[in-house]
């Protein structure tokens, strides 16, 4: 599997100068020193995210969090991924839980890889150690029975130790929608480790699922919420069109009880439409519940009203403008004597209206991209006014220039909103071998002339060599390692080298210079005398005109020859 390495040596007895950090004053003992290596399976350079996942806000950030097993002393780092750490660090003598997370900064912080260590011992002699981290991946459950419009639904409970061992707490929140989850957001409804008795949306076809998971506990920093990192995953199943309601007649006139409405949701999102899709409503009562009403009043709709509906759906007949309008909606459920329900602190909710058109999405690349003049972007956007057509631009101010160029979209599907994938050009490149870091904003505008408030997303960009590809396949026996490696160089400049080293630290002497090595190459890891042993290797290339890449790491495990 390719790879990609990043090395940090931890940690401090006080804080890490604004990338780390401690729990608690060290206890008695002594100290000692750990080198921690965290190595991770590659993904391709310039990635760029699609459709309906989540979007990076930033280039991707490590947090690495060591915990002392008796003590509960804990230290930690927090930092960008490729930043790489060559002191060593001293921690207070004792076994460690060693833990890292690789993360996409933004609001939630979007949780890719997780990897943890037991047992991981300092002493005073230090230590070192390799923490593989892997992408973190949960089935989400779906319904197993037939799901109908406005009707409930369960799912099944994820073992709370395949979440443990992906780095992410036991509870969990749910959310289902007629169309698809695009972007991050939490989710309204609040965590549990159970999810039953769900309410449907109305509609029919598609109901789309998205779990929202969070990370473990031992991962959040003090004045961290806990659901401050996130991972997401989705799926989907068959919408049925609702049935008529059960009419309940054994109960008779002398049923006085009332229905309870047990939860009411809303969108989260600002609604540009007056029809509200993703309304949830779920009451209980002892003879059944036969329709609800969804107002803008807290007082009870008459009986004869155009509110009551089953399933429970609402219109909004107010005005709607590009001005945010904010709406509180009262939920009601009857049954089939007539009893309603009362409102209490879980029957009303808040809506904001507003036409404006909007990012809905907007993805840069994770990884630093070598040209500056072409990076990739993809821009989703939607919109409630006009003819439904939209267009959008790409700027590097947060105030829209009075003449920005506008770029077509694509046309809105039921499953895909209106796109934008192309090529940005920074107004300036950085000088050669230099890192940038250019700060990018979004906009969309509908043929009615309205335009969104701006979302904004940071990509990198450096003109050193990429590594795209790096394994290392050791022999059945022996200290020897079948290398096959792939890059990628600025335009105008070709493959000049490489080397293979057993540090991060970039080499001054041991380069193979030349053309790309077309086929696997050799390494012999010398100084090896214990057998089986893992060890990381590194890969370093240099182009035409000596810039090197940042090194990129893999593990082996060496055999007795």
């Amino acid at each position: 599997m390719r790879k990609i390495f990043w090395l940090f040596m931890m940690l401090l007895l006080a804080a890490c100068g604004g990338g780390g950090g401690t729990s608690a004053d060290a206890p008695a003992g002594g100290k000692g020193t750990l080198a921690l290596e965290v190595v991770k399976a590659a993904g391709p350079v310039a990635k760029t995210v699609a459709a309906p996942t989540a979007v990076p806000a930033s280039p991707g950030r490590v947090r690495v969090v060591v915990t002392e097993t008796t003590t509960g002393y804990r230290a930690y780092v927090d930092q960008a991924l490729g930043v790489t750490t060559t002191a060593n660090f001293s921690l207070p003598l004792g076994t460690y839980t060693v833990e890292a997370v690789l993360y996409e900064k933004g609001y939630p912080n979007v949780v890719t890889d997780y990897g943890i260590a037991n047992n991981v011992a300092v002493g005073q002699t230090g230590n070192s150690a390799a923490l593989a981290v892997a992408p973190v991946a949960v089935t989400l459950p779906v319904p197993t029975d037939p799901v109908y419009s406005g009707g409930s639904y369960s799912v099944a409970a994820v073992p709370a130790a395949d979440l443990l061992a992906a780095g992410l707490q036991e509870k969990w929140s749910l959310a289902s929608s007629t169309s698809a989850f695009i972007g991050r957001k939490h989710l309204a409804q609040a965590p549990s480790a159970t999810h039953l008795t769900m309410t449907a949306p109305t509609g029919s076809g598609t109901m789309y699922l998205q779990g929202e998971f969070f990370a473990k506990a031992s991962l959040i920093n003090p004045g961290e919420a806990a659901t401050d990192f996130a991972f997401f995953t989705g799926d989907s199943v068959v919408l049925n069109a609702a049935g008529l309601p059960v009419d309940v007649t054994h109960l008779g006139i002398s049923d006085t009880q009332k229905p309870v409405v047990k939860s009411f949701s809303v969108p989260g999102e600002k609604q540009g439409v007056a029809n509200v899709l993703g309304i949830s409503v779920l009451a209980t009562d002892n003879g059944g519940v036969k329709d609800y009403a969804i107002t803008t009043s807290d007082t009870e709709p008459a009986a004869n009203s155009t509110d009551w509906k089953y399933p429970a759906s609402f219109s909004y007949g107010g005005p709607i403008s590009d001005s945010d309008t904010v709406v509180t909606l009262y939920a009601w459920a009857r049954d089939f004597n007539n009893n309603v329900s009362l409102q209490s602190a879980a029957t009303s909710r808040q809506i904001v209206f507003n036409n404006s058109p909007v990012v809905t999405g907007f993805g840069v690349p994770s990884a630093a991209v070598i040209d500056g003049t072409k990076i990739p972007v993809t821009i989703f956007g939607k919109g409630y006014a006009g003819t439904g057509t939209l267009e959008c631009a790409i700027t590097e101010t947060d105030t829209l220039p009075a003449d920005p160029t506008w770029l077509p979209m694509s046309a809105p599907t039921l499953t895909k909103p209106a796109t934008y994938t192309g090529l940005y050009s920074a107004l300036n490149t950085p000088a050669e071998g230099v890192k940038m870091v250019v700060k990018l904003y979004a906009w969309v505008k509908d043929s009615a002339g309205k335009i969104s408030p701006a979302v904004s997303r940071t990509a990198a960009v450096h003109d050193i060599p990429q590594i795209t590809a790096f394994t290392a396949t050791p022999a059945p026996a022996g200290t020897v390692v079948s290398i096959t490696m792939d890059a990628v160089v600025a335009e105008g400049r070709t493959f000049g080298g490489y080397a293979v080293t057993t540090t991060n630290v970039q080499p001054e002497t041991g380069w193979v210079m030349g053309a790309k090595p077309t086929g696997p190459v050799s390494f012999t890891y010398d100084g090896l005398n214990t057998f089986p042993v893992t060890k990381a290797l590194y890969l370093w290339v240099k182009d035409s005109l000596g810039y090197v890449s940042l090194p990129q790491g893999t593990l082996a495990t060496f055999m007795a020859p």
